[in-house]
C-alpha cells in the first residue's frame, strides 16, 4: 500500500473509538490489500473496517494504534534500543498472527 497520508479520527459514525484512515494515491494496489485484511482475523492482526473507494480519497480504516505501525518503528532511531527479549516477543507475535 502507497501511504501518502495517514489521519486519525475519534467517533467516526459507526466508529465508537478511534481509527486510523491510510489515504492511497493507487486505487488498485489499495483494493488488493483491503481484499487481504478483509479476511484476516487475529487478535495480533490490526482489525480492517473497510475502505473508502469514492474518488479522490482511496483509503483503508483500520483499527487505532497508539504506538503507531511496526513499520514505523522499525525504521525509527528508537528501535535501535530494543533488547533481544522484546525483539523475540514481537517475533513469536507475528508468527502466531500467521497460524
Amino acid at each position: 500500500l502507497f501511504l501518502c497520508q495517514c489521519q486519525i479520527m475519534e467517533n467516526l459514525g459507526s466508529f465508537p473509538k478511534k481509527v486510523f484512515i491510510f489515504l492511497s494515491l493507487s486505487l488498485p494496489c489499495l483494493l488488493i490489500q483491503a481484499e487481504i485484511l478483509s479476511v484476516l482475523s487475529h487478535k495480533n492482526i490490526i482489525q480492517f473496517y473497510g475502505a473508502v473507494l469514492e474518488p479522490p480519497n482511496y483509503g483503508i480504516v483500520t483499527e487505532y494504534a497508539s504506538g503507531g505501525s511496526l513499520y514505523e518503528y522499525i525504521s525509527s532511531e528508537q528501535s535501535e534500543e530494543m533488547d533481544m527479549e522484546q525483539i523475540m516477543t514481537w517475533a513469536i507475535q507475528i508468527a502466531k498472527g500467521t497460524l
